[in-house]
């Protein structure tokens, strides 16, 4: 199991503009206990421990690099701009 900040989690979904029902469906799969929503909304409040191959997963979901989940806090914006 991989311990993450939940804060992170939802900062890195938020930021790939994807909602809670979207982002589950492409990381967790339904099974008899939960569905994926509950599973990611378990996780994102901090009930619930990621494994390496979903946190794999949510790293490219999100567009996000591994080392990003394992912050204390979500990084700041830039004032910068985008880079396209």
């Amino acid at each position: 199991m991989v311990t993450v900040n939940s804060e992170i989690l939802v900062w890195a979904r938020e930021t790939a503009a994807l909602s809670l029902e979207e982002a589950a469906k492409q990381i967790f799969s339904d099974d008899k206990s939960y569905t994926a929503e509950q599973k990611l909304d378990l996780v994102e409040n901090g009930k619930k421990e990621l494994t390496r191959n979903q946190l794999n997963r949510m790293a490219k979901v999100y567009y996000q690099p591994i080392l990003t989940f394992y912050l204390s806090e979500p990084p700041r914006q830039s004032d910068r701009g985008n880079d396209f």
